[in-house]
């Protein structure tokens, strides 16, 4: 959309130069070169680059153009969270799969990468309290040039952690780590409505939300409340469950984040948006209603029209009989929400999620799935195993853990998914033991499986029937 399908062109020096200076607002745009304005001429404004410029038009045997914004800014030249969500990914998928040369190889040159550019980032930088703070950054397309944006202070919190732990597995980089962790000790928190500063600030006695931003603001308009694509603290494991319990303040942000934007929950014509990651967010804050909702509307476009897609063109209906769209225009088709169905159902299912980037993880079964529907489920969770169970009439069922074949034996945490009674743990070659409480540590040997079980309760022999 905003990149050419083989890279970005190379520049000229001295273009090259001019551009660092405008963009970085070391130079006011008032006092760019006429070259810099001969050279912009001709270049493409959906080029991320150029973006600034406007559509163009005839104007007495002349092309024009006018800005798509303040300029330099635009709604994609100083918008970092896209280079932060991939490389967090990838850090996930090591996390996932345990695939040390993967990371080695694949993962860890694209983590590293963009910890190197956080790092490097002129803008972001330490200043008189003591913490760093990012200028002149983007909250999504539509706040330009602004202080600590929550997308920008999101993908910092979460790929430098990733980072030092990535580098510490494969032994690299311990100069970079340092810096790292550095910043990460040193690095402002999420913003919040209840700073004197905050985009969109709340009044005494109100509950403190996530700010998009914190002033000043070069350009564009406020939508409080974070739209539901742009609150991207899920994706780096900021806030999930596990938070809830390790740091109620943040957690509780979050919810008072979302009911702001729902105060009444999702209900069954609430609009779930193709780019929306609403059905992820209830699931991960354990709304199961709330998730339910927003699934069901996410898969059955509840409001068609207006859902960023080729209405007309295909029959002035939502979904075709694929259950995808035409998304911008015909044979345009998309399956955007059909992903981010399959996720948000896998987060209400089973939860392995960390309190921080990087931490050690905690297993949740079940911990946003509706009452009513019943599931077989066999799920990978972080570490590499393959967990598997049922809920059916709102009861979980025996619990099968599958550790990979390569690796050492694994000692994993997982809240009770039984409160209040004690569990049953039997290895592959029978034996077993009986753990109590509400956190349950168990050990997984290499290439074995477990099985856990409320006390007392007959195993199946096959916990999820495999063809």
């Amino acid at each position: 959309e905003t990149m050419w399908f083989d890279g970005l062109a190379p520049l000229p020096e001295d273009i090259a130069a001019e551009m660092r200076d405008l963009y970085l607002m070391r130079k006011p745009w008032g006092e760019r070169s006429s070259r810099f304005d001969e050279y912009a001429f001709p270049m493409h404004p959906h080029s991320s680059r150029w973006n600034w410029k406007g559509h163009g038009k005839w104007s007495e045997g002349r092309w024009t153009y006018g800005y798509n914004a303040v300029p330099p800014f635009s709604p994609v030249n100083h918008f970092f969270a896209t280079g932060g969500e991939i490389a967090y990914l990838f850090w996930k998928r090591y996390e996932y799969t345990g695939d040390v040369e993967w990371l080695r190889t694949v993962g860890y040159p694209v983590i590293s990468g963009v910890a190197r550019f956080f790092a490097s980032f002129p803008n972001l930088r330490r200043e008189k309290d003591g913490l760093y703070h990012a200028v002149f950054v983007n909250q999504g397309e539509h706040l330009r040039g602004a202080r600590d944006s929550f997308d920008f202070i999101c993908a910092v919190r979460g790929v430098l952690p990733a980072a030092v732990k990535a580098s510490e597995i494969l032994g690299e980089d311990p100069a970079e780590r340092e810096k790292w962790r550095e910043i990460i000790g040193s690095l402002r928190g999420l913003p919040l409505t209840s700073e004197p500063d905050a985009v969109g600030k709340t009044g005494p006695g109100e509950p403190a939300m996530f700010a998009e931003a914190l002033e000043p603001v070069i350009d564009g308009k406020s939508r409080p409340g974070l739209e539901e694509f742009n609150s991207r603290f899920y994706d780096y494991d900021l806030v999930n469950l596990a938070v809830k319990e390790a740091d109620p303040e943040l957690f509780a942000a979050a919810e008072n984040t979302f009911q702001y934007s729902y105060p009444n929950g999702v209900g069954p014509q609430t609009p779930v948006r193709v780019m929306s990651g609403l059905p992820v967010i209830a699931a991960k804050l354990g709304r199961a209603e709330d998730f339910r909702q927003a699934v069901l509307n996410i898969i059955n476009i509840v409001d068609p029209g207006r859902d960023f897609c080729d209405y007309e063109g295909q029959g002035s209906r939502g979904a075709m009989r694929n259950r995808m769209t035409n998304r911008e225009g015909v044979n345009a088709i998309d399956a955007q929400r059909l992903g981010t169905a399959l996720y948000a159902v896998n987060e209400a299912l089973v939860q392995c999620d960390p309190a921080g980037p990087g931490e050690e993880p905690t297993v949740r079964i079940c911990p946003a799935w509706p009452s009513g529907w019943d599931a077989d489920f066999r799920l990978r969770i972080r570490g590499g195993h393959i967990l598997s169970s049922r809920i059916a009439g709102g009861k979980i069922a025996a619990i099968e853990i599958q550790a990979p074949p390569k690796g050492a034996a694994a000692s994993l945490r997982m809240v009770n998914p039984w409160p209040g009674r004690r569990v049953s743990v039997l290895r592959g070659d029978g034996r077993g033991e009986t753990l109590g409480g509400e956190l349950l540590t168990v050990s997984v040997p290499a290439g074995g499986k477990i099985t856990i079980s409320p006390e007392g309760v007959e195993v199946p022999a096959a916990v999820i029937p495999v063809p």
